[in-house]
């Protein structure tokens, strides 16, 4: 497991040309190291 200390926001387009940011991990959380490794943290 991987600590995160700052929130991870992922950002999705929602209709064309409108995208939205979406709170995908909260600071002070663990993710899995798997997961970590995807988004480019490892």
């Amino acid at each position: 497991m991987i600590y995160v200390e700052e929130d991870i926001w992922e950002e999705r387009q929602i209709t064309p040309g409108r995208t939205t940011k979406i709170l995908k991990h909260r600071a002070g959380s663990s993710i899995p190291f798997d997961e970590a490794k995807k988004l480019g943290l490892v």
